[in-house]
């Protein structure tokens, strides 16, 4: 419904990727249940969760999840 009325994804994720830091998205990855990436015991969630917070920093890094939101929002409009 707002879709029409919203600003550029991409530019908002080159303004606001940058507020979101690999040590709040580390904070964030080691908040996220073990089980949900696949880890069986203590060392595989500490694995999983460096893992998984170095793909989201790099997706932030790279504009991925912008490019990906922008190209969804093509797609519908």
């Amino acid at each position: 419904v707002l879709l029409p009325f919203a600003g550029s994804i991409t530019e908002a994720g080159e303004r606001l990727a940058p507020k979101l830091d690999a040590a709040t998205v580390e904070r964030i990855a080691a908040e996220v249940a073990p089980d949900w990436l696949g880890a069986s015991d203590d060392a595989d969630a500490a694995l999983a969760h460096e893992i998984y917070a170095t793909y989201i920093t790099e997706r932030l890094r790279s504009g991925a999840f912008a490019a990906e939101a922008e190209e969804a929002r093509r797609a519908i409009a």
